[in-house]
């Protein structure tokens, strides 16, 4: 049996998280279970299958949407969860850093990791989902950069609302065709360190962090 780290999610008609976070268990909805937001790794066929499932509800609105390629790319899969009852949300796809070689760059570049979708199902959104996934992503390591390919407008927004800014370096040329964009979180909290030893939801900790690289903020703080 897998064990993955949960988020409390929100009602529609609440405006914010609950105040005690969760990390295993059930807690209410409407039948007395609180939801309960996890993050599944794709790993086996019966995953790739409900990948793929998203994926055409994805592309229906949206061709621009690229197969997830199960030898260059990892994803995860949303799942809400209250009581013994499950019912996915969407899914992220993410590719790992790596050494490539560069037509424009005529030499091996070094690709960092990067976020290359975000879907959320329609029933789902508005309810921070998309926030969690950009979360749990930095979770899992950053050098307190974003990065992110060929952002659609809906994700440019939710990016800035979360606090973040496109970098206004000047982009190299190989960068510019993978599609590469480089965010870094602005505004008066960055300054704010998360314990090494907190994690993204604890019991110490009643709302959920959104962090890149040592800066860290309260999910509480950007509504």
């Amino acid at each position: 049996m897998r064990s993955y780290e949960t988020i409390e999610l929100r009602s529609p008609e609440r405006s914010g998280f609950d105040r005690k976070s969760v990390r295993h268990g059930q807690g209410s909805k409407g039948n007395g279970n609180k939801e309960v937001l996890r993050f599944v790794p794709v790993r086996d066929y019966k995953d790739r299958a409900i990948l793929r499932g998203l994926q055409l509800c994805a592309r229906s609105e949206n061709p621009g949407f690229v197969w997830f390629d199960e030898e260059k790319d990892r994803a995860k899969l949303a799942w809400i969860r209250w009581g013994r009852y499950a019912e996915v949300a969407g899914y992220y796809i993410s590719k790992e850093g790596r050494y490539e070689y560069s037509d424009y760059a005529k030499r091996d570049v070094y690709v960092p990791r990067f976020i290359s979708q975000i879907f959320v199902t329609r029933e789902q959104r508005r309810r921070s989902v998309a926030s969690m996934m950009i979360s749990d992503f930095l979770s899992e390591g950053g050098a307190g950069t974003l990065w992110v390919e060929s952002p659609k407008r809906e994700t440019i927004a939710m990016l800035q609302k979360l606090g973040f800014r496109e970098s206004k370096e000047r982009y190299q040329l190989w960068e510019m065709m993978f599609g590469l964009t480089c965010w870094a979180f602005s505004g008066s909290a960055d300054n704010i360190i998360l314990p090494s030893d907190q994690s993204l939801t604890s019991v110490n900790c009643h709302e959920p962090w959104l962090w890149s690289g040592n800066s860290a903020v309260e999910m509480a703080t950007l509504r």
